[in-house]
This record gives C-alpha cells, structure tokens and sequence, in this order.
C-alpha cells in the first residue's frame, strides 16, 4: 500500500545495464509533487534486476535510462550527504530550497541541535497544556 518507487544511481566507474529500473524519479525522492498519477496508478516498485560492470556496458547491452516522463534537471547533494534528483517538476526557488532543507533536517545521520531542542521544548510546552486541561490534572509529585 502507498508509493513504491525505486531509482538506481550508478557509482562513477560502474556502468548498469540490463535492467527494469530507471534512473529518475517521478517525485525526486518524496521531494516534488506529482502533477498527476501515472495511467497505471500509484507505483508499486518492490524489485528491480540489473548488471553492473566496471567501466562501460558491453555492446548491445540495454542501459540504465531515464523513466518516461522525467528529465533530470539536476542533481543536488544536501549537507548531510543525501542527494536529491529533481525531474522536470517546476516549482519555486523558495520551496526548492526549503523541501531541501527540510529533508536534510529529518533523514541525517546526525540530529541538528536546533532540531532537538525544539523538540524538547515542544514536549515540554504540550505536556504543560496537557496538564491544565479539565478533568486531567494530576499532582506534579504523581508520576506520568
């Protein structure tokens, strides 16, 4: 159930071929919204095969291409170290950058420490409106 897509990237040496997978993606990672479904309804990619080799695909070979419909615009490594691949979806400049900053925030290895103080003040500040709520108050000796 949901979308379920997957987008192969080619290590720099490697050349993949033979494969069901493509190399773009229709919503950049979750990043972009789709202007439309796919005629075939939500993706459910579970499982792609592929060949990869040093170097360049033997002759003949079909290689890792594009999915229709996507053009690779361009490729954007984010402070943490994911990448996003953005296909022809037009959008602003502003939201661009602040999905992007976004994403970083949430899928790094790391937790900004902006990022957890809010959420500890968050907590807090919730566990507060909780408290006064009627009917819910508890003595702050009574433990939670």
């Amino acid at each position: 159930m949901g979308w379920h897509e997957i987008v192969v990237q080619a290590a720099p040496g490697l050349a993949v071929f033979d494969t069901n997978a493509y190399s773009t993606s229709l919503t950049g990672g979750l990043t972009n919204a789709l202007q439309s479904l796919p005629s075939t309804g939500p993706l459910d990619e579970r499982a792609v095969h592929l060949t990869f080799a040093e170097g360049g695909a033997p002759a003949g070979a079909a290689v890792l291409a594009a999915r229709a419909g996507t053009v690779v615009a361009e490729d954007q490594t984010g402070a943490n170290g994911s990448r996003a691949f953005f296909t022809n979806v037009t959008r602003s400049p502003w939201i661009e950058r602040e999905t992007r900053s976004l994403v970083d925030a949430i899928s790094g290895p790391t937790l900004d420490t902006r990022i957890a103080v809010f959420a500890c003040w968050a907590r807090c500040c919730l566990g507060s409106c909780m408290r006064c709520r009627p009917g819910t108050a508890r003595p702050l000796s009574e433990p939670i």
